[in-house]
């Protein structure tokens, strides 16, 4: 898990470095931001603020008793990593959307083992899915 989520991290870093400019080189112009660029950063933000809900919505469900929607929501929140991998595509490439789609939803997928064994009292298993 501290192995996928270093390497999403790296993904995302590296993805941020491309994206903003390199602060180190000297402009003597002004630095102007496009309609697109601007458009971009707030579907991302947005898209982002929705991880975090729909990743406390999960938690939520996950660890109240009685609680039936925690399908539902996992849904949501795999859905909402497909959306984050969407909106790279048209700058990072097809190739390079999809793979950051296939590590947030390992990451979700290993979060919720996480959740279910800590919720069950496996704390093996918890440090075990931890290493992953």
């Amino acid at each position: 898990m501290k192995r996928l989520l270093l390497m999403g991290f790296m993904l995302l870093f590296s993805l941020n470095m491309l994206v903003e400019p390199n602060s180190a080189r000297a402009e003597t112009q002004e630095h102007r931001v496009s309609q697109s660029q601007v458009k971009f950063e707030n579907e991302f933000r947005r898209l982002w603020m929705d991880h975090v809900l729909w990743t406390s919505n999960y938690i939520t469900s996950a660890t109240t008793a009685g609680s039936e929607d925690q399908k539902q929501v996992l849904t949501r929140l795999l859905k909402n990593q497909e959306d984050i991998g969407n909106a790279v595509k048209p700058i990072y490439g097809e190739e390079a959307g999809n793979r950051l789609t296939d590590l947030l939803k390992e990451h979700i997928v290993i979060a919720g083992k996480i959740v279910d064994a800590a919720k069950t009292g496996k704390k093996a298993l918890v440090n075990q899915l931890n290493k992953e």
